[in-house]
C-alpha cells in the first residue's frame, strides 16, 4: 500500500510539471502573473510585471451610453453685432396732452416817439438830428442828448418820420 501511495505521488508530481509547461501565461493589470491551464483553471503567481509593450491598434467603437443628467446653464455669451434696421412702422395714435409749462418771460419791448418843436436853419450835412420832446422811450434805447437809437434787443424794427417845410420859393427839404 505504501508503494501505491508513492506511485500516486510521483504521477501527481509528474503531471503538475507537464501541466505547467502546457500553460499559457497572461499578465494582468494589478501587477500579478496568471497561468491558465488546459482545464481553464487559473493559478495566480504574484510577480513583477514585464516591460510595457507597443501600443495596439484601436478597437471597434463601443455602443452609446445612456444620456446623463442636464447640466447647469452657462453664463451668457458675448453680444453679437447689430442687425440691419427694420422697416418704418405705422404712425401711432396721438398721445395725451402734457402738463402746462411754467410761464415764460415777456419778450423785450423797445419803442420810442420823439418830437422837435423848433426849426432847423441851414443844418450842416451829416448833422445828427436831435429832438427836444420825448413822448415815450420804452426800453430806454433812445438817447436824447446824442439823438441816437441803439437797439439792445435783436428783432425787426419799424421807423416812421414826419417832416414839414414852409412853402417858400427856393426852399428844399432833405432827410
Amino acid at each position: 500500500m505504501a508503494q501505491a501511495r508513492l506511485l500516486v505521488s510521483v504521477v501527481v508530481l509528474l503531471g503538475t510539471l507537464i501541466i505547467q509547461t502546457l500553460a499559457e501565461e497572461a499578465h494582468e493589470e494589478d501587477g500579478s502573473c496568471s497561468k491558465q491551464f488546459y482545464n481553464n483553471q487559473n493559478i495566480t503567481v504574484v510577480a513583477a510585471p514585464g516591460p510595457v509593450g507597443p501600443k495596439g491598434d484601436m478597437g471597434p467603437r463601443g455602443h452609446g451610453g445612456t444620456p446623463g443628467e442636464k447640466g447647469v446653464r452657462g453664463a451668457p455669451g458675448k453680444l453679437g453685432p447689430v442687425g440691419p434696421a427694420g422697416e418704418k412702422g405705422d404712425k401711432g395714435e396721438k398721445g395725451l396732452a402734457g402738463e402746462k409749462g411754467a410761464p415764460g418771460t415777456t419778450p423785450a419791448v423797445v419803442a420810442f416817439s420823439v418830437v422837435r418843436t423848433n426849426s432847423l436853419t441851414n443844418p450842416l450835412v451829416n448833422t445828427v438830428l436831435t429832438y427836444d420832446v420825448i413822448l415815450s422811450n420804452v426800453g430806454g434805447a433812445y438817447n436824447q442828448e446824442t439823438g441816437k437809437f441803439v437797439a439792445a434787443v435783436g428783432g425787426v424794427y419799424f421807423f416812421t418820420f414826419t417832416g414839414m417845410t414852409q412853402n417858400l420859393p427856393n426852399t428844399n427839404y432833405f432827410v
